[in-house]
């Protein structure tokens, strides 16, 4: 398997542009596959050998010229790659998959992209062109993420299913039939009854990284669901050498959801020194290293579970809003050997043991808990200890995908694949479908 990109670099910014992605396995290199993506990750040039006349002598009916001071060069494999070389190889002898990016800034750092994109979004090389966008009939697959919410990003990612024939989007109800599917369901508390129990209908397989309730109502439905939680990088979300406790307490997040606000300004108003990162805070976003280090450096990290209004996406009654969910922070604070003081749900006793973290269910408690945590240091420390190791067992991404992987082996596909619609879903399928994908 080898990949190739197109690689330019402004001398001006000192950024990187990759665009032209080639994923390139097996004899064959006939196109398989399009996928759109937010922007190139953390692929690196193997060497500064010019690639352009190799890819030219193969007759690519996808080959774009390099302009200016572009050149074609090989690229190392990241684990997107990976990942998606494994599903293919599964169905194919050989071929190409090629990648296009909303945006061709290359910063693995998605934060920290979009920031740097729209400071620089007229920068000649941040867009692909029309006529560089070449799907040769290919089945085109849009895997952007939410971050494609931004206004600038949905309008290139609007152009982008544009220039795709129609025929060849990702359709599930299509690919459903002759296929293995696994879907992936974020904030299904919100969106499980009017869209995720719908499209849930086409799926071989739900993962869920979250809630583990919604395994039985899926089950329910007649869908084959399972609940890892949510997994992270152990190889990145990791304890430091030495760290040492700067931090008495510390939130990392959007300030504006649930009771957030509320609870860290009646911390302060008690006397605790309490430090908070992210949208709506006086420190603002922080990159991910940043998150990481706050998370060792912090004698107790807070975890809250309120939910956002998303009533704008799924025509949802105001009574989702009493909702919690189980939230991935918990897990990452562990995998770096924090503490976690995180606002209770049901199903956390799931995720962790109650020798691993601690949970509150009012502000009252939460106050009680960090003076009783911030006297009580064996206690904190060896509780974070446990919470480390069994978080590193069990949500380690590469461990669990493994299991995952074994799950969709062992599941035979569906013969038959059955669509029952209401007109609550189709109402929200045809407003607001491109957020889904």
């Amino acid at each position: 398997m080898k990949c190739f990109a197109r690689w330019a670099k402004d001398d001006t910014t000192g950024f990187y542009f990759r665009d032209q992605t080639i994923l390139q396995f097996g004899d064959s290199w006939d196109l398989k596959a399009n996928f759109i993506l937010l922007n190139p990750g953390s692929a690196l040039p193997k060497d500064e050998n010019d690639q352009t006349e190799y890819l030219r002598s193969k007759n690519l009916p996808f080959f774009i010229e390099p302009q200016d001071y572009e050149k074609y060069v090989e690229f190392s494999i990241d684990r997107l790659m990976v990942d998606i070389l494994e599903l293919f190889k599964s169905h194919f002898d050989g071929g190409t998959i090629r990648f296009y990016n909303l945006f061709n800034l290359k910063n693995q750092n998605s934060g920290e992209a979009i920031k740097q994109f729209e400071e620089n979004k007229f920068h000649p090389k941040m867009f692909t062109k029309n006529y560089e966008i070449r799907f040769c009939d290919a089945p085109v697959i849009v895997a952007t993420g939410k971050s494609a919410y931004q206004k600038n990003l949905k309008t290139e990612l609007i152009r982008y299913i544009r220039l795709a024939n129609q025929d060849k989007l990702y359709k599930l109800g299509k690919i459903a039939k002759n296929r293995f599917m696994a879907m992936v369901f974020w904030d299904t508390e919100q969106f499980f009854e009017q869209i995720d129990r719908y499209y849930a209908q086409l799926a071989d397989l739900v993962i869920l990284p979250a809630n583990y309730e919604y395994v039985h109502k899926l089950r329910l439905l007649g869908v084959n669901a399972i609940c890892p939680f949510s997994l992270f990088d152990a190889s990145k979300y990791k304890p430091h050498e030495n760290k040492k406790a700067s931090i008495d307490v510390s939130f990392v997040g959007e300030v504006t959801k649930g009771k957030r606000k509320e609870y860290i300004e009646y911390l302060q108003e008690n006397g605790i020194n309490i430090e908070s990162f992210g949208i709506g805070t006086k420190n603002g976003k922080v990159s991910f290293e940043k998150v990481v280090d706050i998370f060792n450096s912090s004698k107790i990290n807070l975890s809250f579970t309120g939910t956002y209004d998303n009533s704008v996406y799924t025509y949802c009654s105001n009574i989702n809003n009493r909702i919690m969910q189980n939230k991935g922070k918990p897990i990452e604070i562990s995998l770096c050997g924090g503490f976690v003081l995180t606002e209770y749900v049901s199903g956390i006793e799931k995720v962790f043991n109650e020798k691993d973290i601690d949970t509150f269910t009012s502000k009252e408690e939460l106050l009680k808990k960090i003076n009783f945590y911030l006297q009580n240091n064996e206690q904190r420390e060896a509780m974070a200890l446990n919470a480390h190791k069994h978080a590193k067992d069990n949500y380690d991404s590469i461990k669990a995908f493994q299991k995952i992987f074994q799950t969709i082996h062992s599941i035979k596909p569906k013969k038959e694949k059955k669509l029952i619609l209401d007109k609550i879903f189709i109402k929200i399928y045809n407003t607001f479908h491109i957020f889904y994908f």
